[in-house]
């Protein structure tokens, strides 16, 4: 499946050109806010920060923290059960899964509009 043209910049982006996130906070959340809700529950962003030096405070990274459903949509709720987790810079290799890659292509598109999550 071939990605549109102007979103090369997006797909290929490596490590160094986001801003990492040093620790991150998740909550456990349930789907059942509304009488036909689904029942889903597990784990969802609660926020994702950046370690400043000095006295600066940490900074926010950008997360999906929206608290919707992965299954069928509707507003999460957020149990009382949260827990941190911080970044591990020393964890080695990321465990593998055996999987199928193929190379990436592009179609030509036919504008660039600006993403917003561009800088």
């Amino acid at each position: 499946m071939p990605f549109p043209d102007k979103f090369r910049d997006l797909i290929e982006l490596r490590e160094k050109q986001v801003d990492v996130p040093d620790y991150v906070w998740l909550a456990y959340a349930v789907c059942a806010t509304e009488e036909d809700s689904c029942g889903w529950q597990g784990w969802i962003i609660e926020s994702a920060w950046k370690q400043r030096k000095g006295n600066q405070a940490d900074s926010e990274v950008k997360a999906d923290a929206e608290q919707l459903c992965p299954d069928c949509g509707k507003l999460l709720f957020r149990t009382e059960v949260e827990k941190q987790y911080r970044l591990n810079p020393n964890a080695g290799p990321k465990i593998t899964f055996p999987y199928e890659t193929v190379p990436i292509t592009y179609t030509k598109s036919k504008s660039f509009p600006k993403s917003k999550n561009r800088k």
